[in-house]
C-alpha cells in the first residue's frame, strides 16, 4: 500500500511504500533517507482504504517512518499531523502543581532516575525540571498487575541498556498472560531549540533506541501516543513549553506537571547529589519496581572536592553558566537546588547514608516505605 507523507515546509506529497525511502524537500536541499520502523502511530488516525467502499469505519495502526542517522528527528515529526495534534493538546493543558496539600499518592522521578509503578503503588507518576533533558514513559495494562507505568528522566545518550530494561519490565509483567504482542504506549516530553543542539541529540538517541528495540522484539507493539520534543516543545523563543510530565497510572491521562520539593519523596538533596558522583556506570538509578512498594536510593560514591566550595561561593549567574546545559532557561530555584546538593555533599557525605554490611565490600541502598496513602516516607 502506498503511504503518503505531507511536508509542512514545502507542501509536497511523498510516497513511502517501501522499507528505505528518500525525499528531496526542494531543489536546494539534499535527499533525506527514511526507514520504516516498528513504532506505530495511534490507530484512530488512519482508515483502511480497502474497506471504504463497504462504508466501514475500521481503523488500523500505521508504521512510523523516521529519517536516517544525521537528520533531526523532531523536525521531521513536525510534518505528521497526528503527532502535532497530540503535542498541541498536551502543551495546551493547564499545568498541574502537586504540593503538600495534594491527595494523590505521588511517585517523583528525578534527573537520572527511572521508576516502574502500578495502581496499587501510586496514583500519579511524574517528573519535572526538564530543559534539554527528556522524560520518557511507557504504559501497558497487565492481566496480573493492571496498568503499569514506567518513567525515566533522561539526561544522556548513554542509557541504551536502561531503555531496554524499561521495555523488559513491561514484557515480564505480561508473562503467563498468553497475549502477544504486549501493547505499550509511549509518551515523550522534553527539550527545545537550544543553541548547542543537545535536545536534538537526545531526541535522535531516544528514537534510535526505540526503533532498534521495536525491530528486535517481536512480542511488543510500541505506539507513540505523545511526543513533544525539541523544536515541537519550543515556544518560538528558544525556551521549552513543557518542563514536567505526569501520568495518571489508572487512566493513562498525560499532563504537564510541576512538583513542590515537599512531595518529591525521600532525601531529594541526596538524589540530586548523584549528578555529581564520580561513579560512571551509565545507568539510570531505579527507585521503584512493580515487585516492591519500597523506594530505593541506590548507593553511590560522591566525595567533596575543592571545586565544590568554589561553586558555592559563585553568584547565581556564574553558577548557572558553570553547571547548567541551558542557563538561559533554567527555573528560578535552579541555583538554590544546586547549592543544596553541594552543601549536602560537603557537609553530610553521601556515603554516610548507605550502609555497608561487614560481609560485603559494597554499599547497600537506602530503603524507604510510604506511610499509608500519604506522600510521606520513612526509612
Amino acid at each position: 500500500k502506498m503511504v503518503i507523507l505531507t511536508s509542512d515546509s514545502c507542501c509536497t506529497l511523498v510516497s513511502l511504500d517501501g522499507f528505505e525511502k528518500s525525499r528531496r524537500s526542494d531543489d536546494r536541499q539534499p535527499i533525506v533517507d527514511f526507514v520504516q520502523t516498528n513504532i506505530y502511530l495511534p490507530a484512530d488516525e488512519f482508515e483502511d482504504d480497502s474497506e471504504c467502499d463497504m462504508g466501514s469505519e475500521q481503523k488500523f495502526a500505521q508504521h512510523l517512518y523516521l529519517p536516517t542517522k544525521g537528520s533531526p528527528v523532531d523536525q521531521y515529526l513536525r510534518s505528521i499531523s497526528r503527532i502535532m495534534e497530540t503535542a498541541d493538546e498536551l502543551l495546551a493543558k493547564p499545568l498541574r502543581t502537586f504540593s503538600a496539600e495534594s491527595r494523590e499518592r505521588l511517585l517523583y522521578v528525578s534527573q537520572g532516575e527511572v521508576a516502574h509503578t502500578t495502581v496499587q503503588q501510586c496514583d500519579v507518576i511524574t517528573s519535572d525540571k526538564s530543559t534539554t533533558c527528556h522524560i520518557l514513559a511507557f504504559r501497558s495494562v497487565s492481566a496480573e498487575y493492571g496498568p503499569i507505568v514506567s518513567m525515566a528522566h533522561i539526561d544522556s545518550i548513554s542509557y541504551e541498556s536502561c531503555i531496554r530494561a524499561m521495555v523488559q519490565e513491561h514484557k515480564s509483567s505480561h508473562d503467563g498472560c498468553h497475549i502477544s504482542p504486549v501493547e505499550i504506549d509511549v509518551h515523550i516530553l522534553g527539550g527545545f531549540n537550544d543553541k548547542e543542539e543537545l535536545s536534538q541529540s537526545l531526541s535522535n538517541f531516544i528514537f534510535g533506541q526505540l526503533s532498534k528495540i521495536a525491530s528486535e522484539e517481536n512480542d511488543i507493539h510500541l505506539t507513540l501516543r505523545t511526543c513533544a520534543i525539541s523544536s515541537i516543545n519550543d515556544n518560538g523563543h528558544s525556551c521549552p513549553i513543557g518542563r514536567g510530565m505526569g501520568i495518571s497510572v489508572s487512566t493513562g491521562d498525560v499532563f504537564l506537571a510541576k512538583v513542590d520539593e515537599a512531595v518529591k519523596g525521600p532525601l531529594q538533596e541526596l538524589r540530586a547529589a548523584r549528578l555529581w558522583s564520580s561513579d560512571d556506570d551509565n545507568k539510570l538509578s531505579i527507585i521503584q519496581s512493580i515487585s516492591s512498594d519500597k523506594f530505593y536510593i541506590q548507593a553511590f560514591v560522591c566525595e567533596a572536592v575543592e571545586q565544590m566550595k568554589v561553586l558555592l561561593e559563585l553568584p547565581d549567574d556564574l553558577l548557572m553558566e558553570c553547571v547548567s546545559t541551558s542557563p538561559e532557561v533554567e527555573e528560578d530555584d535552579f541555583c538554590s537546588s544546586v547549592r543544596s546538593s553541594l552543601r549536602w555533599i560537603t557537609e553530610m557525605k553521601c556515603e554516610a547514608v548507605f550502609e555497608k554490611p561487614s560481609s560485603s565490600t559494597f554499599l547497600e541502598p537506602a530503603v524507604f516505605q510510604r506511610v499509608g496513602s500519604t506522600n510521606h516516607w520513612v526509612r
